[in-house]
């Protein structure tokens, strides 16, 4: 009889880069996972995938790109479905910003999450790393670690030679005592003559040697990877999420529209040209009064959460009392004040805030949050919620018109959009995951699907979603 899962989620392997190491980055899971049934382990869907165009001569020979056929594998694995993908490969892990683009499934960077874990472990300030030739000519762990105030020390070819000839034997099968008390020799060699501090071993087959006795920090990326998969499908630790491309998204669309390169509406509702954006702005507006309009009197306060350009704060104006609106883009605040005493409104005060750090200094009767939660990530999300709870006086309403996910969850990282010719990132909760943050003092009274899911976005849709605070009013 198999054992209930509070969480578990299916994690795809694009493997075959190479076979064997792809057998040890499995190994490193099982593990990791703290399994007293077969049912406890983490499910993998794997493609051993060993045709993938080479990674090292698509480098230095400028041969066939590995993207186009890593795409197609990761989109048949999207589709299976999993929640997603791993690329237990350091070479291959430097199209993943390339491939991102492509596919609507996340895809972890090992890279990112070996930089992270080693800072997070290690006080080393000079690290180096040890993997194969793409990993080295392009340093792709130079960026995360200087990023997080390491210093990174470049490997000599000699070095990086004698490196790639251990990952080769490995590749050939060989293990044991001999070569990882051969390959201990060779870094503590390298240490001392490179005069690095910290070590990330950055190939897979590295893994080999990981319980080996060093005498300094070094940081396996295979296990690390590996753990990160175990608590990502057993405990649901989130997808790393790109909070400050998110907020360089917005602050681009500020500038272009201080530029005249999209138009007001558009800037924010993010459609092709503004005449679409009028449209749908008619559109969602009257639906979301409609729904919302015998909620509000002439003497209500209201926080409005991510109000970008104030539009929805101006309209809201006009049936309440005093709204405070508040946006993490300058420039959009900058412009919400502008426009406001342009056609004299005065009852909306725009606050330049994080969400992730704001916390309010008073109760308002109603908050509201318009197509802000899906670029939040979980911790900034979290305080959304929270700031909602703690702003809501008792028998008042938390409004939402938001973008969530129909089925399940949904994310977006890295992905192209070719409406916006920009990348972005997005996670598309859905209405239980807000139900359950908010907590048992927030009755859900609407819950209503106002712009269906598209064949281009069929895992989302528009809600209007209403909770009331138990309680009498304050």
């Amino acid at each position: 009889m198999n054992s209930p899962q509070t969480i578990s989620k299916t994690v795809g392997v694009l493997g075959g880069m190479g076979p064997y190491a792809t057998v040890m980055f499995m190994q490193n899971v099982m593990e990791l996972t703290n399994a007293k049934k077969d049912w406890d382990h983490v499910r993998l869907i794997v493609d051993q995938h060993p045709h993938v165009p080479s990674r090292s001569r698509a480098v230095l020979y400028g041969e066939t790109s590995p993207v186009p056929e890593m795409v197609s594998a990761i989109q048949k694995l999207g589709a299976y479905p999993v929640d997603a993908v791993v690329i237990p490969c350091n070479s291959a892990c430097y199209w993943v910003p390339e491939i991102r683009k492509q596919v609507r499934v996340p895809v972890i960077n090992m890279i990112e999450i070996a930089a992270n874990e080693f800072c997070r472990k290690f006080s080393a300030k000079k690290v180096s790393i040890l993997g194969g030739a793409v990993t080295h000519q392009k340093a792709t762990y130079r960026l995360p670690l200087v990023n997080q105030g390491r210093e990174y020390i470049e490997v000599p070819e000699v070095f990086q030679k004698e490196g790639i000839a251990f990952i080769e034997r490995v590749k050939n099968g060989e293990t044991g005592s001999k070569i990882e008390s051969e390959f201990v020799s060779f870094v503590e060699r390298a240490k001392k003559e490179i005069g690095f501090e910290g070590l990330i071993l950055a190939c897979t087959e590295f893994t080999a040697f990981k319980n080996a006795n060093y005498t300094f920090p070094v940081l396996d990326s295979s296990d690390e990877l590996a753990r990160f998969v175990v608590e990502f499908a057993k405990q649901g630790r989130p997808v790393p999420f790109d909070t400050d491309g998110v907020q360089k998204f917005w602050e681009k669309r500020a500038e272009m529209l201080d530029g005249n390169q999209v138009g007001f509406l558009q800037s924010t509702m993010l459609t092709s040209d503004e005449k679409e954006a009028n449209a749908k702005w008619e559109r969602e507006l009257n639906s979301f009064l409609d729904r919302i309009g015998s909620r509000l009197t002439a003497q209500d306060d209201i926080l409005e959460l991510g109000c970008g350009l104030g539009r929805w704060s101006r309209e809201l104006a006009k049936h309440v009392k005093h709204i405070d609106a508040l946006d993490s883009c300058a420039k959009f605040i900058e412009k919400a004040r502008e426009t406001s005493l342009q056609e004299g409104v005065r009852n909306v005060d725009f606050h330049v805030a994080n969400i992730g750090e704001f916390r309010p200094s008073k109760k308002y009767d109603h908050t509201i949050s318009i197509a802000l939660l899906h670029y939040l990530s979980d911790e900034q999300f979290s305080n959304a919620v929270s700031v909602v709870r703690d702003a809501v006086k008792p028998g008042g309403y938390a409004l939402f018109r938001e973008s969530f996910g129909l089925e399940k969850r949904f994310e977006l990282h890295g992905f192209y959009s070719s409406v916006l010719d920009s990348e972005y990132s997005a996670i598309y909760r859905t209405t239980d995951e807000l139900a359950a943050e908010l907590g048992p003092d927030f009755e859900k009274v609407i819950d209503e699907l106002t712009l269906a899911a598209t064949q281009s976005k069929p895992e989302t849709g528009q809600k209007v979603v209403i909770f009331k605070r138990s309680g009498k009013s304050a």
